[in-house]
C-alpha cells in the first residue's frame, strides 16, 4: 500500500495525460490513397452487376481527323437467356485525359437473349482523342 501512495501523483499524471491525448479534437484529414489501377482504368465499364450479363467485342474506332471528330462503335452482346435492357454513355477525352463537356448523355438499348448490338457515338469536336463507355442496367 505504501508503494501505491508513493507513486499516486505519477500515476495520476499519466492518467491525465492519456485522457487529454484521447480527447484530441484537432486531427489531420485522411489522405486519399493512390488508385492501384494507375491510369489503367478500363475503356469499357459495366456497373451494378451488369458484367455478368453482357460482353464486348473489339471496338471500331474511326478518327479523329482534322476535319472529322472521333467516332466509336462498340459491339455489345448479351450472354443472358433473357432480355437485357441497358443504358449506355460514351465519354470522350482530350489529349490530357480530361473528359470533354460535349460527352453524350445516357441512351437506351435492348439486348435480346444471346444477341449482339452495336453501340455507337461520336465526339462533337475534334479535341477528343480517346473515349470510355459506361454501361448500366436500365432504370
Amino acid at each position: 500500500m505504501t508503494l501505491l501512495r508513493n507513486h499516486t501523483p505519477a500515476v495520476l499524471c499519466l492518467l491525465v495525460v492519456t485522457a487529454l491525448a484521447a480527447c484530441d479534437t484537432v486531427k489531420a484529414p485522411h489522405a486519399l490513397r493512390t488508385d492501384p489501377l494507375g491510369g489503367a482504368y478500363p475503356q469499357n465499364v459495366a456497373i451494378e452487376g451488369l458484367h455478368k450479363y453482357v460482353v464486348v467485342d473489339q471496338p471500331i474506332v474511326d478518327g479523329p481527323t482534322p476535319n472529322r471528330p472521333l467516332n466509336v462503335t462498340v459491339p455489345l452482346r448479351s450472354v443472358s437467356e433473357g432480355v437485357v435492357n441497358v443504358q449506355y454513355r460514351f465519354e470522350f477525352l482530350d489529349r490530357a485525359g480530361r473528359p470533354l463537356r460535349s460527352s453524350s448523355g445516357f441512351k437506351f438499348a435492348t439486348l435480346e437473349p444471346r444477341t449482339q448490338v452495336f453501340l455507337e457515338s461520336n465526339a462533337l469536336d475534334t479535341n477528343a482523342v480517346d473515349w470510355r463507355l459506361l454501361v448500366r442496367p436500365s432504370r
